[in-house]
């Protein structure tokens, strides 16, 4: 398979999990695309394993970002639901919703411009720390 041609699929792709998310109702529908697209990832690749990790790391990153902002909002979602009879689960949920609202935003500019995004990666530790040679 050409890399340019992959790179098209993936990059549609990734848009329509953009807007899936974007409209909240399909939300699921693209969080298990983006579960699938990470466990593609992940996988080696067979064609071009440098040009095709390049491109795919790009795509990853957004998956897992998508993915993320999911599941973090739906948690503060429903914490803050759970909680609106005290009246702090209202500060929850719209809290929650800006949040939401400029993760996905902030992920369409970012993709629209061909950038990935910042996401944890367990390869590289964040804190020179815990940073220890063998």
């Amino acid at each position: 398979m050409n890399t340019d041609h992959y790179a098209v699929r993936q990059r549609l792709i990734v848009g329509l999990a953009y807007v899936l998310h974007l409209l909240l109702i399909p939300a699921v529908v693209g969080a298990v695309i983006n579960v699938l697209k990470i466990r593609e990832y992940d996988k080696p690749a067979t064609l071009q394993d440098g040009e095709r990790r390049d491109v795919t790391k790009l795509f990853e990153s957004h998956h897992k970002w998508l993915l993320n902002t999911l599941i973090i909002t739906l948690f503060f979602m429903a914490a803050g639901y759970g909680t609106m009879y005290y009246g702090v689960g209202y500060a929850l949920v719209i809290g929650a919703a800006a949040w939401w609202m400029y993760r996905i935003l902030r992920g369409i500019i970012t993709f629209a411009a061909n950038k990935p995004m910042p996401v944890w990666d367990d390869a590289k530790p964040r804190n020179a720390l815990i940073t220890h040679s063998p």
